[in-house]
């Protein structure tokens, strides 16, 4: 018999914690993308009101309530992030299980912008990135999903396959925005 080890898949540079921000490999969850049935789209919000707190979130939006969301991935396309399977949406959407193809870090903290603008090519002022929006955009020059869910606590969802190179470039540009402040300190 195997003993088969489950491992983190930003391996072991994360947790870390920097100053007030700690950046954390979120726990795998159930990702699944969503595309409504021909004529389904209010069903399948409705359905998702009624079953998760949350219904199809407009473009650049995210909705979220009891430990899950649901956010737009193109044109009548959605990814759907919860703690329990989506199995009941089957009659209003086409559905694929998204669950091991994607990592989630987790970054929280007073610096979290700080760090973000040092990987991400986008504003990320309040005004222009407010609470509970979505961006696709690069991070550390991978194609990710970046989400802000707090004025200081975003998710970086990106490949699985980038997620070593995804958790050392938040680290590194972490131990920069310290440095920087200890130099200033």
């Amino acid at each position: 018999m195997f003993d088969l080890q489950k491992t983190p898949a930003c391996g072991n540079t994360l947790p870390a914690r920097f100053g007030d921000c700690r950046a954390t490999e979120a726990e795998a969850r159930h990702i699944t993308s969503l595309a409504p049935r021909n004529g389904q789209r209010q069903a399948l919000s409705d359905a998702l009101r009624e079953d998760f707190g949350f219904g199809l979130p407009e473009r650049g939006a995210v909705h979220a309530a009891n430990g899950g969301f649901v956010c737009p991935f193109g044109h009548a396309h959605y990814l759907m992030v919860s703690d329990r399977s989506v199995e009941q949406l089957a009659s209003f959407a086409h559905m694929t299980d998204q669950s091991s193809a994607w990592v989630t870090v987790e970054l929280v903290g007073t610096s979290a912008t700080e760090i973000l603008a040092r990987l991400a090519p986008v504003d990320l002022n309040p005004g222009a990135f407010p609470v509970n929006s979505i961006l696709q955009t690069e991070v550390a020059r991978i194609h990710a999903i970046l989400i802000r869910f707090g004025l200081m606590e975003f998710r970086i969802m990106a490949p699985r396959s980038m997620a070593k190179s995804l958790a050392r470039e938040v680290t590194r540009a972490a131990r920069n925005v310290e440095s920087r402040r200890n130099v200033h300190a």
